[in-house]
């Protein structure tokens, strides 16, 4: 019995002892550890992959958008000289239209230049020549000649051109002390 206390006493006056955990069951791999392991490196390499994803993801994006804004600015660029060229269409356009009016008008407006210059070339070198009257479709002319077949000749060019409408002999006088026939002709114009 004695020996029994001397052991209690000798453990009650050492100090406590702390059970060795190295010799625990829970530091011993086993077969969950090892698949937790795994599982461990398999989670990290998903996680390394996906951050180089992230970068690569982040170095495309950033070369797309260096594509992008070059590409604007081209757009840029060509927007300025699109509205350019189209103003300059619209300066062609008005002054096509403006061409356009002007031969309309020019088709429209009366032809006494021509009609005065029909008269006049019908005129023989003997006749002289007294009044013209111009109207947009007419041309009146007085004359004086020296014989009525001068008139007559007058007439008869006017007769052979086809813009001549009509023919109106006003009146033909012969004046004795000056030994001239005086005539009033209007032609009328197609």
């Amino acid at each position: 019995m004695q020996k029994i206390q001397n052991q209690k006493q000798t453990t009650q006056n050492q100090p406590l002892r702390s059970p060795n955990l190295l010799n625990s069951s829970i530091y011993q791999t086993s077969l969950s550890s090892r698949t937790n392991s795994t599982f461990t490196l398999i989670s990290k390499i998903i996680i390394i992959l996906l951050e180089l994803l992230f970068v690569i993801s982040l170095v495309i994006e950033n070369y797309i958008d260096k594509k992008i804004t070059t590409m604007q600015e081209q757009v840029g660029v060509l927007e300025k000289n699109l509205q350019d060229k189209t103003s300059d269409i619209k300066k062609i356009e008005n002054t096509i239209e403006s061409i356009n009016t002007y031969k309309q008008l020019r088709a429209k407006r009366p032809i006494l230049s021509e009609n005065i210059n029909t008269v006049l070339s019908s005129i023989p070198n003997s006749t002289v020549l007294k009044h013209v009257k111009a109207q947009t479709d007419s041309v009146s002319i007085s004359v004086d000649s020296g014989s009525p077949l001068d008139v007559a000749l007058i007439i008869s060019k006017f007769l052979e051109n086809k813009d001549v409408q009509q023919i109106i002999l006003n009146k033909v006088e012969f004046d004795v002390a000056k030994n001239l026939y005086s005539s009033d002709i209007s032609v009328e114009f197609k």
